[in-house]
């Protein structure tokens, strides 16, 4: 019976590492990886600024300006619109690694993030859990 119970759970597992650093965040799940740089376009314009492209590819059709994800904020950059970016690049980052069955939300392990020092909004191992969960992930460790 144990041996089923284990089988089961391994079929429905979902491991998602990300280790972060502020030059690049590698997602790492069932033997894969992908490296993304951590940035977002962000298009200026009236009303609320839009995220137009994360990560490595540039958007084509509108010129975004380009927000670090681990700091420091562009001048005239609000720090609203720093978190919409941070989790939308979480979401992006999660999005990548879902190649199991897609109702089982994953548990992620961050890693490298005490090396980050501080975020545009505070501890980077609270402000980045949060925005991992808010990603759909069940679970967040941070790991040393």
């Amino acid at each position: 019976m144990k041996g089923l119970v284990a089988t089961i759970k391994s079929i429905f597992a979902n491991e998602v590492a990300i280790h972060v650093s502020r030059e690049r965040v590698t997602v790492a799940w069932d033997g894969q990886s992908l490296s993304i740089c951590p940035v977002v376009h962000v298009a200026p314009g009236p009303g609320e600024p839009r995220i137009v492209g994360i990560g490595d590819a540039s958007p084509q059709s509108e010129r975004g300006v380009l927000v670090p994800i681990f700091g420091p904020l562009p001048a005239g950059m609000s720090l609203e619109t720093w978190v919409a970016g941070l989790h939308a690049f979480m979401n992006y980052a999660l999005l990548q690694a879902s190649v199991r069955i897609v109702a089982v939300r994953p548990t992620v392990h961050l890693q490298g993030v005490h090396e980050l020092g501080q975020v545009p909004s505070g501890e980077p191992s609270q402000v980045l859990m949060n925005a991992v969960l808010r990603a759909g992930a069940i679970h967040c460790t941070v790991e040393s």
